[in-house]
């Protein structure tokens, strides 16, 4: 049996709200419980480590963030419960001379089963060998902004 037209019309209007409602509230639901940087504090004492574009580090995937974008150096795997994605990040005290001394700015773009709680991965466009090289250092990021666009 069809529906009138103004009935149907009514019906699938209903159910976009409703669906869009529950979506909603799954986005709110989901950021109860955890303290992301933005709200706990605008800095962070965290572990840093180092991927390149490698299938070993990137396996299963191509070398891509989140988003399916191609992987830039300075990008940030992070874990998303610490640190949003899209987070726009000042990273100082780390050693290494395949990135800027003194510190550099990186947007959370990736996330890995690996990175969790207060660690971050740093992609580094470098052989296996310079990426290796980096080690666990120990760093600070600092909040600086957000920006889903840049990811």
């Amino acid at each position: 049996m069809r529906l009138p037209r103004l009935r149907e019309a009514n019906l699938w209007r209903s159910v976009r709200r409703l669906v869009f409602s529950l979506v909603t509230i799954g986005v709110l639901l989901a950021g109860i419980g955890s303290q992301p940087l933005a709200a706990a504090a605008t800095s962070l004492d965290l572990v840093a480590t180092a991927y390149g574009p490698s299938l070993a580090d990137n396996y299963p995937y191509p070398p891509v963030d989140f988003f399916g974008h191609a992987l830039r150096s300075g990008d940030i795997a992070v874990d998303p419960k610490v640190i949003p994605l899209g987070s726009v990040l000042r990273i100082t005290g780390y050693t290494s001379p395949y990135l800027p001394s003194g510190g550099m700015t990186g947007v959370a773009c990736d996330e890995g089963d690996a990175i969790q709680g207060n660690r971050i991965d740093i992609f580094i466009n470098a052989s296996d060998s310079a990426v290796s090289s980096f080690g666990m250092q120990n760093v600070t990021a600092t909040l600086v902004g957000r920006d889903l666009a840049q990811c």
